[in-house]
């Protein structure tokens, strides 16, 4: 069944719990423009496919949603240098291997580096993803920095299986969902855990927010919104978008509390601390005073670092 996401639900999964609580302007028109995209071209396609492609783009373009360049670089030129540098603090195969991703090919007048949401690299691969989408990359390798272009990459490559030969449906169809080993659809088990949770959290949004389309909700205020880290800040008079929570099964096993702020495992530990302390506390009169008086002070310690740490936390999501 053809699917469409609400972007109000959608962007405000995601920015709890993938982007840590902030989303910049370009996250979210990158997330956008690689939504619009699916609904126009794969919508009737698994979303768990849609789910592993966004966590590929996460991981790939280093959290931009963006298609990038080796190292973010801003142009060719400054990818090579750097790429260059970096190689001279190499040694053996990894550095043959950078500096080949730097080689200027006369022919073409182009190095044949990452770029993209995937991040191609080697002459040959640009030869044939060109080839499959009948675009000219081997000469052009800089199309791939255009987002219709990256995005058309994205999603036929992992599907049809152009990168390694392995297809997402090898992994993911039916009642079968091995995030871990779709990694093998684009790079080995390269971060595959890692991917497989992004992945599991942009599915459980999607599910979230797969409905039809409401009338009257405003994408562009949908995006205000995930941009916006307290919806309630909004400007007086400003429109609010109907939010509802997601369902039950979608929140269950999910690190995520109705007030909305992210919560941190020092919560519990805390809990569990502060019960232990008791249970020792009501047994010190008949052990030795040394330790009478060090498990007071070890849990004052304790204390300490989990609210040091519970601090950190929320200076680092701006809660």
């Amino acid at each position: 069944m053809t699917q469409e996401y609400d972007r109000g639900i959608f962007f405000r999964e995601v920015r709890l719990s993938i982007f840590r609580g902030r989303m910049s302007r370009s996250q979210v028109a990158g997330l956008e423009h690689l939504l619009t995209v699916w609904e126009s071209e794969h919508a009737d396609d698994d979303v768990r496919h849609l789910a592993y492609c966004l966590a590929t783009a996460w991981h790939e373009t280093a959290h931009t949603m963006q298609p990038v360049r080796e190292t973010l670089a801003k142009s060719e030129r400054q990818a090579i240098a750097r790429l260059r540098a970096w190689a001279r603090k190499l040694k053996g195969r990894r550095r043959q291997t950078v500096l080949a991703y730097a080689k200027v090919h006369a022919d073409t007048g182009h190095a044949y580096f990452g770029r993209g949401y995937v991040q191609i690299t080697w002459r040959r691969n640009y030869r044939r993803l060109g080839a499959c989408l009948k675009l000219d990359l081997e000469r052009n390798p800089e199309l791939v920095m255009k987002p219709e272009i990256a995005a058309l990459i994205l999603f036929t490559g992992l599907i049809e299986g152009l990168f390694t030969g392995f297809r997402l449906a090898t992994f993911i169809e039916g009642e079968k969902c091995d995030y871990v080993q779709a990694r093998r659809v684009v790079n080995g088990m390269d971060r595959a855990r890692l991917i497989a949770g992004v992945a599991e959290e942009f599915h459980a949004a999607l599910t979230a927010a797969s409905i039809a389309q409401r009338s009257g909700i405003d994408v562009a205020e949908a995006e205000r919104e995930a941009m916006t880290h307290k919806p309630e800040e909004a400007k007086k008079g400003a429109a609010v978008l109907p939010v509802p929570a997601p369902p039950p099964e979608v929140i269950a096993g999910r690190d995520l509390p109705q007030t909305g702020k992210p919560a941190y495992r020092s919560t519990t530990i805390m809990a569990a601390l502060a019960a232990l302390l008791a249970q020792i506390v009501a047994a010190v009169g008949s052990v030795p005073p040394a330790i009478k008086w060090g498990v007071p002070i070890i849990g004052a310690l304790a204390m300490a670092w989990i609210i040091q740490e519970r601090i950190r936390h929320a200076m680092e999501d701006g809660i």
